[in-house]
């Protein structure tokens, strides 16, 4: 079963804490979105969603380079 659903949920939450004025917990989130897409990645549940939602933010995770290849 695909675990892809994680990453909707959390851009999902991200996008409420933006829109409420919680900036400290969106960026949270979105780091923890990259960290989970990552992770799947690793786990071989998804394929390319991990490099698009790098592509899409410009966003990369500290500490993930070393993962990601």
């Amino acid at each position: 079963m695909s675990q892809e659903w994680i990453i909707d949920v959390l851009r999902d939450i991200r996008h409420y804490a933006h829109n409420n004025r919680f900036p400290g917990l969106a960026e949270v989130l979105d780091d923890a979105m990259v960290v989970a897409a990552l992770e799947l990645h690793e786990r071989g549940e998804i394929g390319s969603v991990a490099e698009r939602y790098v592509n899409q933010t410009g966003k990369f995770h500290r500490g993930a380079e070393e993962h990601w290849h």
